[in-house]
């Protein structure tokens, strides 16, 4: 005997996540003056602070990518591009609709050498992104995002004493200039000739471990450590 359609329960569904997963780099973030986006359990929450209606990304989930966790988020500076690194078995990062909360892209690099992505950055034309994996290669990847995805180009971080790096950024004014920042590490690189060239740096001080950087206005750049 088929059951009544009073005796079938309906699904439940997810309206309200409460919460923050703080070890995400870029937990809090902001696609409009009433819009904030950041990540609790294995999603990501778009928060209308007016309305206080949320509206859920899900990691990973489907067969067959599944991934572990959300690592790191990160937004385009026109606001409409929304990216979301998750651990996997390379890494792997998509990069959503800000508006429509739609899929457009996925960023899976095979060589990325970590199932981690530590950090992500979009550059200032929004054209381009910067993805930094984890250890033990830390390997920093630009891709093209305008429009057919691709890798520009890539290359492995060598730390000294297997040093941590936390960090990867473009100049928000130029971006052919990058910065990265890590456990005794301030490096810059120039991209030229789709290559990551190294500036050389006259920095005379004792290595410190530093934990974060901020760039100003004027293209200088303040970091953080952690003494």
């Amino acid at each position: 005997m088929a059951p009544t359609s009073a005796s079938v329960t309906p699904p439940l569904t997810n309206v309200h996540f409460f919460g923050l997963k703080g070890e995400v780099h870029n937990n809090v973030g902001f696609i409009d003056e009433g819009v904030c986006f950041y990540p609790v359990g294995h999603n990501v929450a778009v928060h209308h602070t007016d309305s206080r209606v949320q509206e859920l990304i899900p990691g990973c989930n489907l067969p067959p990518i599944v991934s572990e966790a959300i690592t790191a988020l990160a937004i385009s500076p026109n606001r409409r591009l929304l990216a979301v690194g998750e651990k996997y078995d390379h890494g792997i990062v998509s990069i959503y609709d800000s508006q429509t909360l739609r899929k457009r892209k996925m960023l899976n690099f095979a060589d990325l050498g970590s199932e981690t992505v530590l950090h992500m950055s979009f550059s200032n034309d929004n054209k381009f992104c910067l993805v930094l994996g984890g250890s033990p290669d830390y390997t920093l990847v630009l891709w093209n995002v305008e429009k057919a995805v691709k890798v520009v180009t890539f290359i492995k971080l060598q730390t000294p004493n297997q040093a941590l790096v936390y960090k990867a950024d473009f100049c928000p004014t130029d971006p052919t200039v990058i910065c990265v920042t890590g456990q005794g590490i301030v490096r810059f690189f120039r991209i030229m000739e789709n290559s990551f060239r190294p500036v050389t740096l006259n920095i005379k001080r004792e290595p410190q471990n530093n934990v974060a950087h901020c760039w100003l206005p004027e293209d200088k750049v303040v970091i953080a450590t952690d003494v």
